[in-house]
């Protein structure tokens, strides 16, 4: 199912790019102007992409890969279609802002999340999950190889949690993936640290690593919120009657990373904190953020509502992660504002054994437009590194590096809202940002990738006209 567009750019513009902003907010739902059309493919309308680039020569090669889901609904955004086309779902663009393939079509026009390139068996691969719906009503993880044909579906074991869309990474070459369950249960109150004898719903989550080898499958590493997190360390608000059947979302877990060691680097949004889980006994190793961070928080650091937490390198003594500083919430008594904008941020943890511990921020990568980005975010080190880079500033050595020229590297940084992301030199430029032609459309993540290689089996679509 893949295809060429046909729009391309005009001279890119040398200013931020802020103006666009305006006038993407007022295009109608209904308006599809900022569609693709196709002669030879008339089911695929896919959202065009505006690429702005002000530095050429300081990009760094490679296309986008993102999956605009509408935001007509809330809910929906979750879940199913709200149009008829195939306009949803998982596609990539050239540099340009070319369609090279748009996979909306596969899966009935669902809405799908967390869309990128992955290590699998030797080749590079796409990986993706997909609302609840199709093809599980739980939801469920998909792998599609480089002929855009899924080889492997991943639903939820048992079928007693559902499948959350925010997590879905492929560990090992392909040998296991991480993800993220949900369930809604009913619990006693004063069990939980909440003080009263009375029962109430709550929605906790859960760390999954599923094997995907051939004939060993199953989960390998499970990990509950609430057999460890008492309901008094979040910072959402309670709900007034907690709904049976969603329950509060005390912690929720919006993305998972695994440490060389085993161990796993969790992000609570609304405990505004990253937890470090022990993958030998499932304690909690330390936190970062919040009222009972592990860390001193050196120059007045802290993020709220936190999203895309990564490991980029680590050892005994320090690590280096990113993550992206939403600074505000999303919804009603949940709209405190921590920061001036939204930020990306590569971010020093000093945890020696015997000495003080502490978090510093190695680089800050505000919103261009001075915005938030109240739901969602990514944070990407691009590779390879832009040419003659200043390194960020570290005192690692002789690290475990999972991105060996990070600190040349220049940054991705996705802010969702209509797809607008933003990419990075190491010293803070921005060099090019893309957007969705239609406002009706976000991403909850936006990757950048020069290695994967399509090889679709079906033949090129040509439709003639006689004169």
């Amino acid at each position: 199912m893949s295809c060429r567009g046909a729009l391309r750019l005009l001279s890119p513009a040398l200013v931020p790019w802020l103006a666009a902003a305006p006038a993407l907010a007022q295009d109608p739902l209904t308006n599809d102007d900022g569609l693709f059309s196709f002669v030879t493919r008339p089911e695929i309308r896919a959202p065009k992409l505006d690429v702005r680039v002000y530095d050429r020569d300081a990009v760094a090669p490679g296309y986008w890969f993102v999956a605009p889901y509408n935001t007509n609904n809330a809910w929906e955004a979750h879940g199913g279609p709200l149009f008829e086309t195939c306009q949803v779902g998982p596609a990539i663009y050239d540099g340009n802002g070319d369609l090279i393939w748009s996979g909306a079509c596969l899966f009935d026009n669902m809405n799908a999340f967390d869309f990128r390139p992955v290590d699998y068996a030797g080749k590079k691969y796409l990986s993706l999950n997909i609302g609840r719906g199709t093809p599980s009503v739980y939801g469920a993880g998909v792998i599609l190889s480089d002929t855009y044909e899924v080889v492997q579906e991943i639903e939820m074991s048992g079928h007693t949690d559902n499948f959350n869309q925010h997590e879905f990474s492929v560990l090992d070459d392909g040998k296991s993936v991480l993800y993220v369950a949900e369930a809604a249960q009913e619990v006693s109150a004063a069990a939980i640290g909440l003080g009263n004898d009375s029962m109430t719903w709550i929605r906790s989550n859960s760390i999954k690593e599923e094997s995907l080898m051939w004939g060993d499958g199953g989960v390998v590493f499970e990990w509950d919120s609430i057999d460890h997190i008492p309901l008094n360390e979040s910072t959402f608000p309670w709900p007034e009657v907690p709904d049976e059947g969603r329950g509060w979302d005390y912690m929720h877990m919006n993305s998972i990373d695994k440490f060389p060691d085993g161990d796993y680097l969790v992000s609570m949004r609304y405990s505004n904190s990253l937890f470090r889980i022990s993958g030998e006994n499932k304690t909690i190793v330390w936190r970062i953020g919040g009222p009972l961070s592990d860390f001193e928080m050196q120059d007045g650091f802290h993020f709220s509502r936190q999203h895309h937490a990564r490991i980029i390198t680590t050892n005994s003594t320090h690590t280096i992660i990113t993550l992206m500083d939403n600074a505000a919430g999303s919804l009603p008594k949940d709209e405190a504002i921590t920061a001036p904008e939204s930020s990306a941020l590569i971010v020093q943890l000093h945890h020696a054994p015997s000495a003080r511990w502490t978090a510093s921020i190695l680089r800050r990568f505000p919103r261009p437009d001075g915005d938030h980005s109240h739901l969602r975010g990514s944070v990407q080190i691009l590779s390879p590194p832009a040419p003659d880079s200043p390194a960020y500033p570290s005192s690692l050595t002789h690290l475990h590096d999972r991105y060996p020229a990070w600190s040349t590297s220049n940054l991705l940084a996705g802010w969702s809202a209509h797809g607008y992301t933003t990419e990075f030199t190491p010293s803070g430029a921005v060099v090019a940002e893309i957007r969705f032609g239609s406002s009706r459309f976000d991403t909850y993540r936006a990757y950048k990738h020069a290695g994967f290689v399509g090889r679709p089996t079906e033949p090129p679509v040509i439709k003639a006209f006689a004169r």
